[in-house]
């Protein structure tokens, strides 16, 4: 199977062994693409003798976005072999799967530990932010299309 082309999935875990899984979100098209950002930490060394020298203090982790279009309109339920897809119950099953978040609303008391896989990208990770837009409704106001503007902080890529 070629990987490069394979649909994304969003493993969860309870804790960061990652050994426990909980729940698997597939993500109906695979994304276009995805922006990362690094984040660098300096510190200035003062010598006794005068001058100074900047110093690499660290590396933060790495930040990346992906936006998760969600299909209502049939071309999104054939990509999953159904017959449908409810666009408001896709985003809580992804909102439940990989967030901090669950159906009603209410906070969990831990995150759950995703574990990102797309193609040759593989990354352990936590959700930060959702970002939601819906770019389609029905005519009784009911999402038929979505897209959601998700931000992961590593914990580590995988080799």
């Amino acid at each position: 199977m070629n990987t490069a082309t394979a649909k994304m999935v969003i493993e969860t875990y309870t804790d960061k062994t990652y050994r426990s899984k909980l729940k698997v979100y597939t993500v109906l098209f695979n994304p276009e693409g995805y922006t990362l950002d690094w984040g660098f930490s300096f510190k200035e060394e003062s010598f006794v003798t005068g001058g100074s020298r900047t110093l690499m203090e660290g590396v933060n982790r790495s930040v990346f976005d992906m936006k998760f279009i969600i299909d209502g309109t049939g071309v999104g339920a054939a990509a999953l072999g159904r017959s449908s897809v409810n666009v408001a119950d896709e985003i809580w099953n992804f909102m439940e799967t990989a967030t901090a978040l669950n159906r009603k609303g209410t906070r969990k008391p831990e995150p759950p530990f995703c574990r990102l896989v797309w193609g040759n990208l593989c990354a352990k990770c936590l959700v930060s932010k959702v970002k939601l837009d819906v770019t389609l409704l029905d005519r009784k106001g009911a999402p038929l299309r979505a897209t959601l503007t998700t931000t992961f902080q590593t914990i580590y890529p995988e080799k």
